[in-house]
């Protein structure tokens, strides 16, 4: 990874989080290593918070730059990965 974003959370909603949560965000990312499109998983859970806090780590995601992926001959490709946000209290 060469630059990574944290997402922004107000203290209203930081003073909701009472345990660690960990959200996954899955990315796709360009042969520049670019993130392309990014997914949270667990959009089905039903905490509200735990929802707003994986669209709000998913647009993070989105700011993420890596260092390219390369195939076995060197060759920059595209890739998918997963990222993982971490919220505490």
């Amino acid at each position: 990874m060469l630059h990574e974003v944290q997402p922004g959370i107000s203290p209203g909603i930081r003073a909701r989080i009472s345990d660690r949560i960990v959200i996954p965000v899955r990315v796709k990312v360009s042969v520049n290593g670019a993130v392309l499109g990014a997914v949270p998983e667990g959009q089905e859970h039903d905490d509200g918070l735990y929802r707003y806090l994986a669209t709000r780590a998913a647009q993070a995601a989105l700011s993420w730059k890596f260092s390219p992926a390369k195939s076995t001959d060197g060759t920059r490709v595209a890739a998918d990965r997963t990222v993982y946000f971490v919220f505490t209290p």
